[in-house]
């Protein structure tokens, strides 16, 4: 008796979909080919156009979703083969159950149905090395092994490679991965939503009041920043100037694991949308467990300087104004992080450097902050005699930390250009100023600090 209620509720289901999707394409007919004559439809977050979404029935919506749970969680933990005795199993108990619901048996087919192409596009994984942090493309490397060389132009003796495996035993599953978000796709992506090209033109048309500052539009930077023919890189249209953030957190309370997001703002956007979830370009996630080292960050940022440089000069994409496509620049403006992540990014060092201003090249003098430690003071500081810093010579400095033989010259470069004293326990370890003990107990003095709850764990060892 269920049996045949839920086939006849099913029955009349079909009756009033069947008869309201006719009605739709007779009052609607000349004005969706008119529609999708002139641009493409736009796509909700996973891939589906808006209005084939919202014609859906709730069971071709649950299939919609049981069918992309199988398909993401196949890619992520599964062979192909066991994705699809998933998918058989998840067809059987369906007929089992009496529904009508058609559940494909290949994998192929239920990407295809989900359009899980277009929601991945653009998105692929880079190898990292645990160990030096190196960052690979899969399709360039052919090693199992870390082929990095730090010092591969010493004169004086032949370095070995980093030699840490890449893989989990002997299978190729990679020990470390860094999953990256192409720039490039993701604005493809924003530029056919229909009111993008409007809100990154508002700006244009804002009232300007003199000697007033409302939002980023009306400093120096927005107009001076200049592109390849000298003209100011925001006169013509399309031409998005983004902001990069760099920040470390921890995935879930109770673990000592530190991963990194990096993403840009596109600030064209007025100031209400600016920082919504759905605008900003999530470019990749730093693996830990820790954080990476200032030269080690710059492995994971290469991607995304190459697709800046690329679309710097600007790349052709097709528009919802012009499916033919419009000409998109883009410039990065500014690094948009807290101080010790900014200087990470920029590759300058910390504000505890011996030359701790990335602005400036004044030699602080230190005071002290206890037992072998010392902080730059700021408070003498000379705001008349200052010599500020030029691009010219940061250039010249980083070529000559790049081109560096060994570690000591390395480290001599960042003691006459802004070195830590990081790098000063180093020096009093090797000549004994510090021992084991020492370590031992500055941990013991940390470990009897009580620390509120809300506030992170002092870690219980500390070391060189």
């Amino acid at each position: 008796m269920l049996a045949k209620r839920t086939k006849y509720n099913r029955a009349n289901v079909k009756k009033k979909t069947e008869s309201r999707r006719a009605n739709e394409t007779n009052d609607h007919e000349e004005e969706t080919i008119e529609y999708s004559s002139a641009i493409p439809e736009p796509e909700s977050e996973d891939g589906m156009s808006i209005d084939e979404e919202e014609r859906m029935s709730d069971e071709q919506q649950l299939r919609h979703l049981l069918l992309l749970f199988i398909v993401l969680f196949q890619a992520k933990h599964l062979s192909v083969k066991a994705g699809e005795d998933l998918l058989a199993f998840l067809s059987f108990f369906v007929r089992a159950l009496g529904h009508g619901m058609e559940i494909p048996t290949k994998i192929s087919t239920a990407r295809n149905m989900v359009n899980y192409s277009s929601a991945s596009s653009g998105v692929s994984r880079f190898l990292v090395c645990s160990l030096c942090r190196s960052v690979y493309d899969t399709g360039s490397l052919h090693t199992r092994q870390c082929p990095f060389i730090r010092f591969a132009n010493n004169p004086h003796r032949q370095e070995h490679p980093c030699g840490n495996s890449l893989f989990i035993g002997s299978s190729l599953k990679p020990v470390l991965e860094f999953p990256y978000n192409s720039i490039v796709e993701t604005l493809k992506k924003f530029f056919v939503r229909p009111i993008f090209e409007t809100e990154i033109e508002e700006w244009r048309h804002r009232h300007v009041e003199e000697g007033v500052f409302y939002d980023i539009y009306d400093g120096r930077v927005w107009n001076s920043l200049v592109d390849s023919a000298g003209e100011p890189f925001v006169n013509r249209s399309r031409s998005l100037m983004v902001s990069l953030n760099v920040d470390w957190f921890q995935p879930s309370d109770g673990m000592h694991y530190s991963c990194g997001g990096v993403y840009l703002t596109i600030n064209n956007l007025p100031r209400s949308s600016r920082m919504k979830v759905s605008n900003i370009i999530l470019v990749g996630m730093i693996p830990g467990p820790g954080e990476p080292t200032d030269d080690q960050l710059q492995n994971f940022m290469r991607p995304m300087i190459a697709e800046l440089n690329t679309l710097y000069g600007g790349i052709m994409m097709p528009t919802y104004q012009n499916r033919n496509g419009e000409m998109v620049r883009v410039a990065l403006m500014s690094v948009n992080c807290d101080i010790p992540a900014a200087r990470k990014v920029a590759g300058f060092m910390g504000q505890s450097a011996h030359k701790a201003c990335n602005k400036c090249s004044t030699v602080f003098s230190r005071i002290s902050t206890g037992a072998n430690s010392t902080k730059p003071d700021f408070s003498d500081f000379d705001d008349e005699h200052w010599i500020l810093r030029n691009n010219t010579q940061q250039r010249q400095e980083a070529y000559a930390w790049l081109n560096a033989t060994h570690i000591t010259q390395q480290r001599t470069l960042q003691t006459n250009t802004g070195s830590t004293p990081k790098r000063m326990v180093e020096v009093w370890v090797d000549h004994g100023l510090l021992t084991t003990a020492d370590f031992k107990a500055m941990a013991d003095e940390s470990a009897s600090i009580a620390i509120p709850s809300q506030y992170c764990k002092i870690s219980k060892g500390i070391q060189v």
